[in-house]
């Protein structure tokens, strides 16, 4: 027998967290010894993968010939776009990665926001993040929350209001036809016995309360590009503008004198240029997975203040000190415009704050690697 192939349904042609996580897993699987190939998934608005991912080794094919001796990995994002692939693929031989919880279209996960029940907002008393929580006997996924309802007649609904949205480019029966279909599709699938993985402990709290299923954690790591030195602007505040955009507009006018700028539309070593030239980073989006902005600035010297909603709930996805991560509560401008003031003015005592934080991004790849060697142990029981 053969060794196996390992393919990847990727949206090609994005350049966002999620479809480097999957360049940068089929790199690791190569490096193991194994092919691995990167699939187009059908509808997005590539063929090709950005070039910034040429740094990682995979190859490309327009479709699966042969899946006897394969393993299939498919994003959240929208399995159904993914269905010709999954057709062809047994579940055990089958794997979803959560990379991006509130991307997915159920909106158990679009609407899913961190508790205490999924995991840790407070530091852990001994200090040391989790990479995987405590696994849980699996059980029957939970269908209807105080925020969502997954039930058929539920789904059905909420195609409909995602027809009528503002967003929605044609308010038509087709479109509603489309999303309905779309949504019991993704049902189906993430509560059949697919295997699971989660790019965040966020996205395995999801996995465990919502839907009764334990999660192999498989992360990524940041690349470390070589940049030139930048001149350090004491000023200067950046935040993810495609994130955070809504939520400047009420922390701005508490601190007129900084200057906050948006990063986007740059390419990576533009996103790193900037971070290490920048005072601090301020994260006010929901990120749906561990983000990479905040790591980002840390392998760059540069602090960071969270507003924890969606994953910088969980301490151990973000593990800084209890006095940058802010709660997303009423009134949360004003504790949060003081504890950036205060970093700005006494940046070196910041800096020696989240000195643990910058540790911990460090080792990202020798985390990374450990659960690349678990996943495959577990997918290569299949054959």
């Amino acid at each position: 027998m053969t060794e196996p192939i390992f393919y990847f349904s990727v949206p090609q042609g994005d350049r966002t967290g999620g479809p480097e996580c999957m360049h940068q897993l089929a790199d690791a699987v190569i490096r193991r010894g194994y092919r691995a190939v990167m699939v187009p998934m059908r509808g997005f608005r590539g063929r090709r993968p950005d070039p910034e991912y040429d740094i990682y080794r995979y190859e490309t094919a327009e479709s699966i010939d042969d899946s006897s001796n394969c393993v299939l990995v498919v994003g959240e994002v929208s399995p159904i776009e993914s269905a010709r692939e999954l057709r062809q693929f047994p579940a055990e031989r089958t794997w979803l990665w959560w990379l991006s919880v509130h991307n997915g279209p159920d909106p158990r996960s679009r609407y899913f926001r961190g508790s205490t029940e999924c995991c840790a907002f407070e530091p852990r008393a001994d200090g040391v993040p989790r990479d995987r929580l405590p696994p849980i006997p699996e059980n029957t996924p939970v269908h209807t929350t105080h925020y969502a309802d997954a039930t058929r007649a539920g789904l059905l609904k909420e195609a409909y209001r995602r027809t009528i949205a503002v967003y929605s480019p044609s308010k038509s029966p087709r479109t509603f036809a489309v999303e309905s279909v779309s949504l019991l599709y993704n049902r189906r699938f993430i509560e059949s016995g697919v295997g699971f993985l989660a790019q965040s402990v966020y996205a395995q709290g999801f996995c465990q309360t919502i839907l009764g299923r334990n999660a192999l954690p498989v992360t990524d790591y940041l690349r470390r590009p070589d940049i030139e030195a930048q001149p350090l602007n004491p000023n200067l505040v950046l935040y993810n503008g495609a994130k955070g955009y809504s939520k400047i507009r009420e922390l701005a006018p508490l601190m007129p004198d900084v200057d906050f700028r948006p990063i986007e539309n740059m390419s990576y070593p533009e996103v790193c240029e900037a971070l290490s030239s920048a005072a601090a980073y301020v994260e006010l989006g929901v990120p749906p997975g561990r983000d990479r902005l905040p790591r980002e600035a840390a392998q760059f010297g540069t602090p960071s203040v969270l507003l924890c909603r969606g994953s910088a709930y969980c301490w151990d996805d973000f593990p800084l000190p209890a006095k940058y991560r802010i709660p997303h509560v009423d009134g949360w401008p004003g504790l949060l415009a003081p504890v950036l003031g205060d970093v700005l003015a006494n940046r070196t005592e910041a800096l020696a704050d989240q000195a643990f934080f910058r540790e911990w991004v460090a080792g990202d790849r020798d985390r990374y690697e450990s659960e690349v060697d678990a996943w495959l142990e577990q997918a290569l029981r299949a054959f």
